[in-house]
């Protein structure tokens, strides 16, 4: 335990993606989807114990009281489907600038290779996210975020509640 506490995180961080990597390597190409990985993405929090160097690393809510709260950090995993390894990790802390789910996922975005398919829950299905991925040779399924309508007349049905349609690009993300 006492050389776990010594290791940086980010150290546990690039362990983590390697030894994902690695068991990804070694699964049969026969085990893919369609002869492509597919990784699933998710974010959450977690807490952590309460001491002085969590509290200055990952500082507790401004809605828990100084002192009587546990340090939080938010989490993006990013996990292969086929081997069920986590192939990368983002760590950051719960509120500040530059701290969301989002921003977490982009800088884990670098780890995803050519031709992957993203599965993720319906907060990554925004237009920028799907553009970026598209933009690196990605592929994405996802549920369409609730606030998000469509017009299920134009576009192409693929099946039952499943249905192609284009997005224009908005004005402002």
């Amino acid at each position: 335990c006492k050389a776990r506490k010594r290791l940086p995180e980010g150290v546990v961080s690039t362990l983590a993606r390697h030894s994902g990597q690695r068991l990804c390597e070694q699964t049969p190409e026969t085990w893919l989807w369609k002869g492509r990985r597919v990784k699933i993405i998710d974010g959450s929090t977690v807490s952590m114990p309460d001491t002085e160097a969590n509290q200055a690393a990952y500082p507790q809510p401004r809605s828990q009281q100084p002192g009587l709260g546990f340090p939080l950090a938010r989490i993006v995993a990013v996990f292969d489907l086929v081997s069920g390894a986590l192939t990368t990790l983002g760590v950051g802390c719960y509120q500040g600038k530059v701290t969301g789910e989002m921003a977490l996922f982009r800088q884990q975005q670098s780890h995803l290779q050519h031709c992957d398919v993203v599965l993720a829950d319906c907060y990554y299905s925004s237009y920028w996210t799907l553009a970026g991925l598209r933009g690196q040779g990605l592929d994405y399924v996802g549920r369409q975020h609730h606030r998000r309508t469509t017009d299920f007349r134009c576009g192409k049905r693929l099946g039952r509640e499943d249905h192609r349609v284009e997005w224009r690009k908005p004005v402002k993300p």
